[in-house]
């Protein structure tokens, strides 16, 4: 301070305060706030009704308050005509003011201090006036859509591409062929009512009436009992044109012909008429100036002028000459984006139309592919069989290339191009649901909710689409979809859109090939990423504009509710796979077997036992698995080891199943066929068993005790058909050792070469008791019972059974033993039975007791996530959201500078004006423009003088 003496000045207070603590208010107080509110909010929205239907209709007030004061004027000044004072000049397509003249100077169709549904209704009725052609376009689409015939489809036919698409509007022309078709359609209508007309008769009319490619029922000339119902529509069309005409001849804007050729050039202008006579069809000039006349004198000079210039002509010749000329003004004005000063953007409801016809031929399948004597194949059957028919795919494929052409032509803004898209799609839509879906289904476009939804949002787009036509493209517009607006809503739209696979990648690819342009495509991509960044920044802080006072903390809604919802999904997150099997499990179904069999065999022979048990029993009663679980915990085991933890495992098992998954089967072992085998084989196995086995022998044979469960899964991803088996080897004695499990072999071959079917062979532990029947893969076998105190198998599980060689005459034959004569092998459980042996039917004494565990398989809503398992849950769900996660919040320290605009309105302005210097075709400044760009996001510096300062930080 060089010395100097601090002055002892006060310092300014801060430039902010402390939010001010609000005192809570009692409940009456809020449920009263709320209902204000709610009756404001109410309010602003009819008030807001009220100001857009009157600025909808202001233009046709003003022309018609202009023109009842010409003729107010006209007679009070004794001109004799009440049309005089209005001008050639201020001919109907002059009547044209901009936006802010008419908001200037239009008043309000009702006062303000009305009451306001008066004043609603009020501006209702005037916009009628203003757009009744719209309600004569409404009423040609109902009359179509009730009556759905060939005679009805020129309603739509005309109105999609003649009467919408006529700028500025069809001329009268339009209206009285549609008046003359819509007299001639009730007259015949009312003709083939008569018993005298062929296709009216009893016997032929019973027979075809239900068939709706009939020509009566196709043509729309069926006799019925509801003829006024059917032509009711047709009146509705005549009064809706009638009142449409009287309220044009009102403003003083109905014509029957275009007759003027102001619209047209020199050369078009010598093409109807001789070039000599052109400069006198319409208008006189004085001194460079436009002679002013009434409209009646414009009228008579008009005649006069064709008069004078073609003589005397007959009605042939001057209709051809006018319908000339009109075709002609018609078709300049449609193509010619010059005469277009007012052109509109639809792009967006055309494409949201679209979409929902999409929607609608994806989830209403079934009635599209309706074929009389197959059942309905809807989109839940595509998606569960993953069956995808050709005419499905090609269906869905024709609309999706009909928006790729829509967005196309929006890009090129051809309208040529455009309407002649309108002509082909129009006519492709009404042959597609009028004449071939009811040639393929058998069915009336009436009795199918589908099509006519179908056809209402088609008939939607077409509306938009000529609309658009008629108004023209805007020569500058958002190359985006949904880039128009800010807000919370559009903000999760376009983060949805975003989310669509490749669908952003298409259109960016597309603005690309359809705009002239000099940047290369990864520059394109550059430019379209940072203009999507900067929208849903700009929309974040539109939609968070509450400014937030320095100092003040989270409030507790934001902490508790956002961040509280955050953690717990995060828990569900990570937890997801386990809670999801949990609830599969739960809501599982039952899997029982429809089927069992069993076989027992020794390698390389044909079975020596083969039982097959085809009509299963019931699964166990509750009371039945209880006591099962009985027998688990008390019998067969040592007391002392019952509350050990190792026992304790063999009870938890047993216990997590339930009664309609356990099947007991009580079998009579008798093998239900013979023993097929040959001489050959018989002497390969006698010459195996007879001769000395050693420890090093390289082939032991087995004999094997296989089983197979058949089942009838409601699941798709479960096994129809599961199999297990068990093999011990068959040795000698002297070689076995103490604690293995074998077959004797000089048993088993005493009985083979003597064909004793009286001795018995001990096999042990090659049955098991308890199968487990997976839902997928091999079945299993378990110990339901702990190992006995020696450390051995219990044989509860593994049972012990005999085997023998039985005959029907049961004689032993050990001089001439032919085993492939008439002998069959049994064996029986000599274990005792688990539960008691209740089989029914008496058969033999050779038994068998089986225990089935079928494993519970996902229900069908399940199915296509729990095939994933809890490990693939966890890879497939868990690791992709963290990976997701990660990559969101990952170095987010970096994009600071990007993602911390505050405020981003001079870049978003740079890339309009981008928009705006391509749209001119100023190509040059457009390079200049996308280089600064480039050069903002290379300089912080620049950035952040560009962006400003915070503008969250609200100071006082």
């Amino acid at each position: 301070f060089d010395g100097q003496e601090e002055d002892h000045v006060p310092r300014e207070a801060p430039m902010w305060t402390p939010k001010p603590h609000k005192p809570e208010k009692p409940t009456e107080e809020v449920i009263i706030d709320v209902l204000e509110f709610s009756h404001q909010s109410f309010i602003s929205f009819i008030e807001f009704t009220i100001s857009w239907l009157d600025d909808k209709s202001g233009d046709y007030r003003y022309t018609s308050a202009a023109i009842f004061n010409e003729r107010y004027n006209a007679l009070n000044n004794g001109l004799g005509s009440p049309t005089a004072g209005i001008m050639v000049g201020q001919s109907p397509s002059s009547f044209k003011l901009d936006d802010s003249e008419i908001l200037e100077e239009v008043p309000p169709s009702s006062p303000p201090d009305e009451q306001i549904f008066l004043r609603l209704c009020t501006a209702i009725y005037y916009f009628c006036q203003a757009r009744t052609e719209v309600l004569c376009f409404l009423s040609m689409i109902l009359n179509h859509m009730m009556n759905a015939s060939i005679v009805s489809m020129f309603y739509p036919l005309v109105a999609f591409l003649w009467g919408m698409v006529a700028f500025p509007r069809p001329s009268g022309i339009f209206w009285y062929i549609v008046i003359i078709f819509c007299k001639i359609s009730i007259i015949v209508k009312y003709l083939f009512q008569f018993d005298s007309i062929t296709w009216n008769s009893t016997v032929q009319h019973q027979a075809e009436a239900s068939n709706p490619m009939w020509l009566p029922n196709l043509l729309g000339l069926m006799k019925t009992d509801e003829l006024f119902v059917k032509t009711v529509w047709d009146l509705l069309i005549l009064m809706s044109v009638f009142f449409h005409k009287s309220c044009l001849e009102t403003a003083g804007i109905w014509s029957m012909w275009y007759n003027t050729f102001e619209d047209l050039e020199k050369d078009d202008q010598e093409k109807i008429v001789p070039s000599s006579s052109t400069a006198n069809a319409n208008r006189e000039e004085v001194d460079g100036e436009t002679k002013e006349t009434s409209l009646v004198d414009a009228d008579s000079n008009a005649d006069s002028d064709l008069e004078n210039e073609h003589g005397i002509i007959d009605d042939t010749a001057d209709f051809t000459f006018l319908a000339k000329l009109n075709f002609v003004i018609f078709w300049k004005l449609l193509i010619d984006k010059s005469k277009k000063d007012m052109p509109k953007d639809l792009y967006l409801p055309m494409l949201l139309s679209t979409l929902l016809a999409l929607l609608v031929t994806l989830l209403g399948w079934s009635a599209f592919s309706k074929i009389e004597g197959q059942d309905k194949f809807d989109v839940s059957e595509i998606i569960s069989t993953n069956y995808i028919p050709s005419v499905f795919l090609i269906t869905l494929l024709v609309q999706f290339m009909l928006m790729i052409i829509d967005r196309v032509i929006y890009l090129k803004k051809s309208m040529l191009a455009k309407y002649l898209y309108q002509v082909v799609v129009v006519l492709a839509v009404h042959v597609y649901l009028f004449i071939f879906q009811p040639w393929f289904t058998r069915e009336f476009f009436r009795s199918m909710a589908a099509w006519i939804a179908f056809y209402v949002f088609f008939g939607f787009y077409f509306t938009m689409s000529a609309f658009q036509i008629q108004a023209g493209y805007p020569r500058q517009s958002t190359d985006s979809i949904i880039l128009r607006t800010y807000g919370y809503v559009t903000y999760w739209i376009y983060l949805g859109y975003l989310a669509v696979p490749f669908l952003w990648e298409l259109e960016v690819l597309l603005n690309w090939v359809c705009t002239e342009t000099t940047l290369t495509i990864d520059y394109w991509v550059k430019y379209s990423d940072i203009k999507a960044y900067l929208f849903k920044l700009k929309c974040w802080q539109v939609t968070y504009e509450s400014a937030y006072y320095l100092g003040e903390k989270q409030p507790a809604y934001m902490k508790y509710g956002i961040g509280g919802l955050l953690v717990l999904a995060l828990i569900l997150i990570i937890w997801f796979p386990l809670l999801f099997m949990s609830v599969v499990t739960t809501n599982s179904i039952s899997n029982i077997p429809s089927g069992f069999s069993c076989s027992l065999s020794i390698t390389g022979l044909e079975p020596l036992v083969s039982i097959r048990m085809a009509q299963m029993p019931e699964p166990l009663s509750d009371e039945e698995l209880e006591e099962l679980k009985y027998q688990v915990t008390q019998g067969s085991i040592d007391t002392s080891k019952r509350n050990s933890t190792h026992f304790n495992n063999y009870t938890e098992y047993i216990g997590r199943w339930k009664s309609p998954d356990v099947t007991k089967l009580d079998i009579f072992s008798d093998s239900i066929t013979l023993w097929e085998v040959s001489p050959a084989a018989i002497k390969y196995l006698k010459k195996y068993l007879d001769e000395p086995q050693t420890d090093t022998e390289m082939f032991n044979m087995t004999m094997r005790f296989d089983w197979t469960i058949t089942r009838n899964p409601e699941s798709t991803t479960a096994d129809k058909t599961v199999t297990g088996y068990r093999d011990i080897k068959i040795l000698d004695p002297s070689i076995a050792g103490k604690d293995e499990v074998f077959v004797n072999r000089k048993e088993l071959l005493e009985i083979v070469s003597n064909c004793d079917v009286k001795s018995l062979i001990r096999v042990d532990q090659v049955v098991p008791s308890f199968l487990v029947a997976k839902e997928t893969g091999s079945s299993t076998y378990t110990d339901l019972f702990p190992r006995l105190s020696n450390g051995s198998t219990n044989p509860l599980n593994l049972k012990n059974v005999t085997l023998g060689l039985e005959h029907e005459r049961g004689l032993s034959n050990r001089t001439n033993c032919r085993l492939w004569d008439g002998y069959y092998w049994s064996f029986n459980q000599i274990t005792p039975f688990t539960m008691n042996f209740s089989n029914p039917i008496l058969l033999g004494d050779n038994r068998v007791q089986f225990y089935i565990f079928s494993e519970r398989i996902v229900s069908s809503q399940y199915q296509l996530i729990a095939s994933y398992g809890v490990i693939g849950l966890y890879i497939s769900v868990v690791l992709v959201i963290f990976k997701f996660v990660r990559l969101v919040l990952a170095d987010s320290s970096t994009r600071i500078m990007f993602q911390e605009m505050p405020c981003p309105d001079l870049i978003m302005n740079l890339v309009s004006s981008m928009e705006m210097v391509r749209a001119q075709s100023e190509f040059v400044l457009e390079q200049v423009l996308y280089r600064k760009l480039l050069l903002l996001y290379r300089s912080p510096e620049t950035l952040i003088v560009w962006t400003g300062r915070h503008r969250h930080l609200k100071e006082e």
